[in-house]
């Protein structure tokens, strides 16, 4: 049976290839940035102009305890290829589908390019102050600085 496609993208047209198919549009690089005392932060302007100003994007749990951040297309994309996995699967499968899509939550991004990290999502990521903002091809991931040390340190970098 051939997935469905995202809402919002036409039958046959892959938008997570059309979106990388423009080298502008893939997220690379890393940079260290600062929450202010709203938990804000100044999206890369590299970064920031693929969402828009306002713009919007998902932002949820990601994997070895740090934050994704999607593009909507690419989230809708993502969202119906979890979708079509069994519903019952694997005890793994089903605790990942719970975690991320419990904890997945629109990302406002305002007009000065600022993206705000929901408490809930700053405590499962560790996140107090210091955050590394990684651009990882079609998604951005955001780690509490600490934490993307450590992950470095153990060879995983």
């Amino acid at each position: 049976m051939e997935p469905k496609p995202a809402p919002g993208t036409a039958p046959g047209i892959d938008p997570t290839a059309a979106l990388l198919s423009n080298p502008e549009n893939v997220f690379t690089g890393g940079s260290d940035h600062i929450l202010d005392e709203k938990n804000r932060f100044f999206l890369p302007k590299k970064f920031a102009r693929q969402f828009g100003r306002p713009g919007k994007g998902m932002l949820t749990t990601g994997l070895e305890g740090c934050l994704f951040l999607f593009p909507i297309t690419v989230w809708n994309e993502f969202y119906a290829k979890l979708q079509n996995l069994p519903q019952l699967g694997t005890k793994d499968l089903r605790t990942f589908k719970r975690l991320f899509l419990v904890n997945a939550t629109d990302a406002k991004i305002d007009v000065q390019g600022r993206l705000l990290i929901p408490k809930d999502l700053c405590v499962y990521a560790k996140i107090k102050q210091n955050i590394m903002v990684l651009g990882l091809g079609d998604r951005v991931e955001i780690w509490s600085k600490e934490r993307w040390r450590q992950f470095q340190q153990r060879g995983h970098a």
